[in-house]
């Protein structure tokens, strides 16, 4: 893993509980988080939203960033890009996580990302007339 400054960072270790989680679980808990959480959707409420928009993109980078890259091919292949939104990870438990790492082995999650309350309430009536 890459650390801070490029460095080189030790990997975090997994915990395991003991505890199993399904994706079901996972997922009935990111929907109840998001709903007292409205400016976050759960990703596969996002529809047909590209979520590489929620990336640092190419056009994005300064210049010196670019000439580090070399080409725009290199950058899209290897890089790992910046977030420039928040998100996390809901586990089965329905605890909240930060990254994905320090999820607990076996239980399952589902990834959440804050679009803002204004773009989750369009993206929901969309959903539901959809329906």
């Amino acid at each position: 893993m890459i650390g801070p400054a490029g460095t080189f960072a030790a990997p975090t270790a997994r915990v395991q509980t003991g505890e199993f989680f399904s994706v079901e679980q996972a997922s009935q808990h990111a929907a109840a988080w998001c709903a007292k959480h409205p400016a976050w959707l759960r990703i596969c409420d996002l529809g047909d939203i590209d979520s590489n928009q929620f990336y640092v993109q190419w056009h994005e980078l300064s210049e010196r960033d670019r000439k580090g890259w070399g080409s725009e091919y290199a950058y899209e292949e290897f890089a790992i890009r910046k977030s420039k939104v928040e998100m996390g990870f809901i586990s089965g438990k329905g605890e909240f996580y930060s990254n994905v790492l320090d999820v607990p082995l076996w239980h399952n999650l589902m990834q959440v990302v804050r679009v803002g309350a204004k773009m989750a309430r369009t993206i929901r009536r969309q959903e539901g007339s959809a329906s």
